[in-house]
């Protein structure tokens, strides 16, 4: 359960970041969301590197890494658009 609360509360906040990249980047007048596609690569890297470092020198715990990896930047790479 309190793996769940982890996974609830940083996807919360990425959310909102995503949110956020999306209300400043993305301009209805150019085709190109660069919010979408900012959100979804600086996500992507950094989810790579937080499972790279837990993985490799043990330096997160695993309740650290459900918070940063799958909650914060899960969030921040799957937020669904309105």
């Amino acid at each position: 359960m309190k793996q769940l609360l982890f996974v609830f509360v940083g996807g919360g906040f990425g959310s909102v970041l995503r949110f956020l990249i999306g209300k400043y980047l993305n301009n209805v007048e150019t085709p190109i969301p660069y919010g979408t596609f900012t959100a979804n690569i600086l996500g992507s890297v950094l989810i790579g590197i937080i499972l790279g470092l837990a993985a490799k020198n043990d330096a997160l715990t695993p309740n650290n890494t459900l918070l940063l990896a799958t909650g914060f930047w899960g969030g921040v790479t799957t937020f669904s658009t309105f």
